[in-house]
């Protein structure tokens, strides 16, 4: 094969593996459902849109749906145009076609007359621990909007700072938090739930926003031993004043 047809073809399989993934790869997020939590900062009043993420590996003609943080399906696709994948048989067997748009940086689909459109997080939300699955952003995303910050408490110097990764630093009995997003926990009690852990154990919890103070609560289980578990609004456990 002649020199200058060899290097053409490596600069168009450079070309399209550019397009086809460096822009395409990754993690992308509902923006639909990120918008309504971050009016509400509710998980319960982001509903009844789900928290769906898209996955996307190098090399791979497949694409990842993961729905809550809980359930995940993955489905083969390919390229119709160059703005354009397609999955013949997404749900129920329908095919569903995904449109890229590098300029405005998001991906869309239409689902009747609704339409959804996903953009990438920052690369700092996207959990790589996991060796199971693909790397994903949902808990961390969500995690980000509702408690992610710096706090003071009253009467105390010591911030509080709630990580993104789930970490608490400057609460004594609390080091680790986990918002409900999707699964048997959202059964559990009629509005948001949030796993508060650390020495004293696990602590279930929902809370409040009012401007810049976050008011957690307790929950209180009132059912029976070997019933589905079920829990109340108990007491105030922490206020704090967001100050970052």
């Amino acid at each position: 094969m002649p020199l200058f047809v060899l290097l053409l073809l490596m600069l168009c399989a450079c070309s399209y593996d550019k397009y086809r993934y460096s822009f395409f790869e990754g993690n992308w997020v509902l923006i639909n459902y990120l918008d309504t939590l971050q009016k509400y900062r509710s998980v319960q009043k982001a509903g009844p849109i789900e928290m769906q993420e898209i996955i996307l590996k190098r090399h791979l003609d497949s694409i990842t749906f993961l729905y809550n943080n809980t359930e995940s399906h993955t489905f083969p696709f390919y390229h119709k145009t160059s703005n354009q994948i397609v999955i013949e048989k997404y749900i129920n067997n329908k095919p569903l076609s995904i449109y890229i748009n590098e300029q405005a940086y998001y991906l869309s689909y239409k689902i009747d007359s609704e339409q959804y459109v996903f953009v990438k997080p920052d690369d700092r939300l996207i959990e790589n621990s996991n060796v199971d699955f693909p790397p994903v952003s949902t808990q961390r995303v969500v995690n980000s909007i509702i408690f992610g910050g710096i706090y003071k408490q009253a009467n105390n110097n010591i911030p509080v700072q709630f990580y993104t990764n789930g970490n608490i630093t400057g609460l004594n009995d609390y080091t680790y938090y986990e918002t409900c997003i999707g699964g048997d926990c959202r059964t559990f009690y009629n509005g948001d739930l949030v796993v508060m852990s650390g020495d004293k154990g696990l602590e279930y919890c929902t809370w409040q926003w009012r401007g810049k103070i976050l008011t957690l609560f307790t929950l209180k289980k009132i059912t029976s031993p070997g019933e589905k578990p079920y829990y109340v609004k108990a007491n105030k456990l922490l206020e704090l004043y967001k100050i970052k």
